[in-house]
């Protein structure tokens, strides 16, 4: 992945705050936190090989089918129960990919904590 180490950590610190807070059962509210993830992951993930990488397809393959589906539809194609799964292995990804970049635990859960 071929993505910044600072932009992994906004995109980690955006997800962990989105999935973070309640949205007490307002369609409205999970609405708008799920575009406003999605405006920050194509911004900062252009060539899609975050978002490919955890559907486990070519990013070329992932910017056909969400030009033609919906991300709701896409994570229910590939296996997850809805967005909110998505956005927790997306946290995930993020989270494993700076482990492999040389972060520590303590130093993710820092940055995390500071927000």
């Amino acid at each position: 992945m071929k993505l910044a180490t600072k932009t992994l950590v906004s995109l980690l610190v955006a997800s962990a705050t989105m999935s973070r807070q309640p949205t007490l059962g307002i369609e409205r509210l999970e609405e708008k936190r799920n575009q406003r993830l999605e405006r920050l992951l194509s911004r900062h993930d252009r060539k899609c090989e975050l978002r490919a990488s955890i559907f486990g397809i070519d990013p070329a393959e992932f910017r056909r089918l969400n030009k033609k589906q919906s991300l709701k539809s896409l994570a229910i194609e590939y296996g997850f129960l809805d967005l909110a799964s998505y956005r927790k292995a997306l946290h995930g990804k993020i989270r494993d990919e700076l482990h492999r970049r040389g972060w520590s635990a303590s130093r993710i859960e820092a940055r995390l904590d500071r927000g």
